[in-house]
């Protein structure tokens, strides 16, 4: 990440990211995990962390290449190897699995488009 990225994120942009984030989403965030984090996401980050509210700003961690801290906060017998953690993931898949998986469900997801908005709204 350079400094022409960050500056494709003006803070009007991040602040309605974030409120979005923080206001509209149906989820609950309990804590954002970021590893293997660049030097310039941390300066992105630094601007970007006065929008979030006191929840938000206090469920963000960034780590870095370091796990250790990842560790206090998740045990590591629950974190793939990669990560430091003991636990080894299964054969790992690409994607033509992912897209057989829907081509089972091609019929109902086309079913589905037919629903929501209109491409062409009829004056009476």
């Amino acid at each position: 990440m350079s400094l022409s990225h960050i500056s494709q994120f003006p803070p009007k942009f991040v602040k309605t990211v974030v409120d979005h984030g923080q206001k509209n989403s149906p989820y609950r965030i309990k804590g954002i995990h970021i590893v293997n984090n660049a030097r310039m996401f941390n300066i992105f980050f630094k601007i970007f962390k006065p929008f979030l509210g006191k929840k938000w700003s206090q469920r963000i961690f960034l780590h870095g290449v370091e796990f250790k801290s990842l560790h206090e906060h998740i045990e590591p017998d629950c974190l793939p190897t990669f990560l430091g953690g003991a636990y080894e993931l299964p054969v790992a898949y690409d994607g033509a699995v992912i897209g057989q998986l829907l081509d089972c469900y091609r019929e109902k997801l086309e079913e589905e488009e037919k629903y929501g908005y209109a491409a062409e709204v009829e004056e009476s």
